[in-house]
């Protein structure tokens, strides 16, 4: 897997959601995750006009810095946290498994 490819994946359903489905669409409550340099970001907050935040999912668990903001319209990273990760990134074979 090319380690800088930008990845979307499945979404991260919120659990409170009404209309949360099984089918794989995108839902009311939702937000696609991403993969990038073999790490999982999830959804943060949307910025001023077509950008988007998004944070290392390892943020909670081990207090990760790494925040990437994309342009969702080009689909291209336009900021990269200079702060590491301070985790293992995931492996190809894993990465595998959320295609």
């Amino acid at each position: 897997m090319e380690n800088s490819q930008l990845i979307k994946i499945g979404s991260n359903i919120h659990l409170n959601s009404e209309k949360a489905t099984e089918d794989g669409k995108q839902v009311q409550g939702s937000h696609y995750q991403l993969i990038y340099k073999n790490n999982i970001f999830w959804w943060s907050r949307d910025n001023k006009g077509k950008t988007v935040r998004y944070i290392c999912k390892e943020k909670n668990k081990h207090k990760c810095p790494a925040a990437i903001v994309v342009n969702n319209d080009l689909n291209e990273i336009i900021y990269e946290s200079e702060k590491p990760h301070n985790h293992v990134p995931i492996t190809d074979a894993q990465i595998k498994t959320y295609l």
